[in-house]
């Protein structure tokens, strides 16, 4: 089945990337580009409605558009991979697509993969996209939904690839790369009493046991942090790419995120 048939090719990708570690130099830069809009739209009255397209680009907000990219060289300064952050759902597709495609993400792997003469593997990391919709949002295959997912993605790509070409990685002998665990407490915004005594009530147990984390009136989530390279952080602030220090990785329920310096 597609799950154990996804699962043998990742070990095996794992598995053979292993056997071709070589030293790499890092480098760190940000940029930004405006592909997506926030779908909570806020109205003159301070109500909300949902704004799931925006082909008109009205302004919403919060929307981050920064876009955060780590260059990975080989010690001879030749780019071996690219590392692209950026928080925006990839939802241009809609439910009439039915084959499988890595919408936007895709079609700016491919963007800047060929702009560097296809001798760079590109990756794209999802960002705290909660509420962020690509501007063509659910496009209709009818409605050239392949044509809207690719401008969307190219649009990133030359951000990133203009924001890679002026990286130059350094590198130190035994770089460092340490890890930090922590716990993140928050309050939830919905009526939890309301709702925990409705999970109560409902015939699906699975349901009280799935959404038991939201039957209180707070959470709580462990994170883990990767301390990629701590020289990106000493670097000044007004240096023309502004580094990346850290790369936040999900352990728990929620997505995972970059955090600057």
């Amino acid at each position: 089945d597609w799950e154990q048939e996804a699962i043998r090719k990742i070990a095996g990708g794992i598995a053979e990337t292993a056997k071709r570690v070589e030293p790499v130099r890092l480098g760190a830069g940000w940029g930004q580009v405006d592909i997506g809009h926030d779908r909570r739209f806020v109205q003159a009255d301070g109500s909300v409605r949902m704004l799931w397209r925006n082909a008109t680009r009205a302004v919403t907000y919060p929307v981050d558009t920064t876009v955060g990219v780590l260059r990975v060289d080989i010690e001879r300064g030749e780019p071996l991979a690219i590392l692209v952050n950026y928080a925006c759902h990839p939802v241009v597709f809609t439910a009439d697509n039915d084959l499988y495609s890595a919408d936007y993400p895709g079609a700016m792997r491919r963007y800047v993969e060929k702009n560097f003469g296809g001798s760079v593997t590109c990756f794209f990391l999802q960002g705290a996209a909660g509420n962020i919709n690509p501007y063509f949002d659910k496009t209709y295959l009818e409605e050239d939904s392949p044509e809207m997912m690719r401008l969307t993605g190219e649009r990133l790509g030359k951000e990133v690839v203009r924001v890679a070409r002026q990286i130059q990685p350094t590198g130190v002998p035994n770089g460092e790369i340490a890890f930090l665990t922590d716990t993140q407490r928050f309050n939830l915004r919905l009526h939890w009493r309301p709702f925990r005594e409705s999970c109560s009530s409902s015939s699906s147990r699975t349901c009280a046991r799935d959404l038991r984390c939201m039957t209180r009136s707070s959470s709580a989530i462990r994170t883990a942090t990767l301390a990629i390279y701590r020289r990106f952080a000493q670097q000044p602030q007004e240096a023309m790419a502004p580094p990346i220090s850290q790369s936040s990785l999900n352990l728990a329920r929620v997505s995972g995120w970059w955090i600057g310096p």
